[in-house]
């Protein structure tokens, strides 16, 4: 055992049975696993960090956000995306299978029932990813929540089903326009933003690319609503011994915040993602 994984809380060390691994769109994979105590202290933007058994990088876990929990039956999912060496073998890993992880991880997304009316969720890409455990949260709280999904074209879309069956409302875009608007979700959310006779009482929560979160940080202080963005970036360690995941901060007495341990989630105004 590594000294950073021996200093951790020995209940965020886990070796899990998977339980299923299925391809929901081309390359884009939801693996369930059985955990009890994943499923009932994950709280949403959260992640765990796996480690793959490869031959390539040993050494490096990789981060996943919890996608969605079940307490009552005791099983987590995650969503993944094949990208490369290790993720391709996730892909390949069998029910019955144990997955070593530690998690869950990071900070969450801030739910203020008080003073929220509606959240806008916005997602782009694999940002869906902890969308649903964050819809169900909501609505918990009788707070209601849209989604705003945006991928490049229609084929990339997973997961609309689970939305739409929890009461959900979905409002796609692709860039090719092959299905919703035609146009980046970013500009579908300003669209909307300018059309509401008051933006009071709407906070935007949000995962994606920087590409993404950079402009969605300015459309949210141009109409003057709250936004938490989930950042998606490379970890080694998880747990902030590495300091790998830095992002630059805009306070002044601060250079960097760790996406890790101070993240992954943060208001958009927290940091510069211009760089």
């Amino acid at each position: 055992m590594s000294p950073i994984t021996a200093s951790l809380n020995s209940e965020l060390i886990h070796n899990s049975e998977i339980l299923e691994v299925r391809e929901l769109t081309p390359r884009i994979f939801r693996m369930r696993f059985h955990n009890s105590f994943l499923a009932r202290n994950s709280l949403p933007g959260q992640f765990i960090n796996i480690k793959v058994n490869s031959e390539y990088n040993p050494l490096w876990r990789r981060p996943f956000s919890i996608h969605q929990i079940n307490s009552g039956e005791n099983w987590a999912d995650i969503l993944f995306k094949v990208i490369g060496k290790g993720t391709d073998e996730l892909s390949r890993m069998n029910p019955g299978e144990s997955l070593d992880f530690i998690g869950p991880l990071g900070n969450s997304f801030t739910i203020k029932p008080d003073s929220m009316k509606v959240a806008y969720m916005v997602a782009g890409g694999l940002g869906i990813a902890p969308m649903l455990i964050l819809g169900h949260a909501l609505l918990k709280l009788e707070i209601h929540p849209m989604l705003f999904y945006g991928v490049r074209t229609e084929s990339e879309f997973c997961c609309l089903d689970d939305f739409e069956s929890a009461g959900i409302k979905v409002h796609l875009a692709t860039e090719d326009g092959s299905r919703g608007y035609k146009g980046f979700v970013t500009a579908l959310i300003e669209s909307t933003l300018r059309d509401m006779p008051s933006t009071t009482g709407i906070e935007l929560f949000s995962c994606g690319p920087n590409p993404m979160l950079l402009p969605l940080g300015t459309i949210a202080d141009r109409y003057n609503v709250p936004c938490q963005v989930s950042l998606e970036t490379l970890m080694g360690c998880g747990v902030g011994a590495c300091l790998g995941c830095g992002v630059k901060a805009n306070q002044n007495e601060l250079k960097y915040l760790y996406v890790c341990t101070q993240g992954p989630v943060f208001n958009s105004n927290e940091i510069n993602l211009s760089e």
